[in-house]
């Protein structure tokens, strides 16, 4: 099924957008920016975007442990709680030429971020969490 690529600039990058139906993605809906100037240059993108998208819940999950591992305080729990696992869901999925990604994480309410922002992770090619930053 083609979707829909619309021109796009991320962080000054060229890029193509689009959208891929996802249960477990916000509202039922996965943003895709892939990282390409011209669409022809998208659909390996695209490819990986979708393999990534049927995985989805293994990568939020990862994704969610990396990110309380990375911001949790010494009197923390060592595993994160259900609360905040339970508290996010995919919402944006921007893929790199190397088969890199970042996976944005909207949240339900400000219980863990600030209302306004949020987490994105980023995952090497091999689908290994490596970073996040604090999104608004």
């Amino acid at each position: 099924m083609p979707l829909d690529l619309k021109m796009y600039t991320h962080d000054d990058i060229p890029a193509q957008e689009t959208w891929l139906d996802c249960a477990i993605a916000d509202g039922g809906r996965l943003r895709l920016v892939l990282l390409a100037a011209d669409p022809q240059a998208a659909m390996p993108m695209l490819a990986r975007a979708r393999s990534i998208a049927q995985a989805l819940a293994g990568h939020r999950n990862a994704a969610l442990h990396f990110l309380w591992r990375a911001g949790r305080d010494s009197g923390d729990l060592e595993d994160a709680p259900a609360a905040f696992l339970e508290h996010f869901v995919p919402s944006d999925l921007v893929v790199s030429t190397d088969g890199g990604y970042v996976l944005h994480l909207a949240a339900r309410d400000a219980t863990w971020f600030m209302d306004g922002y949020w987490p994105s992770v980023q995952f090497a090619a091999n689908d290994v969490p490596i970073a996040w930053v604090c999104e608004s």
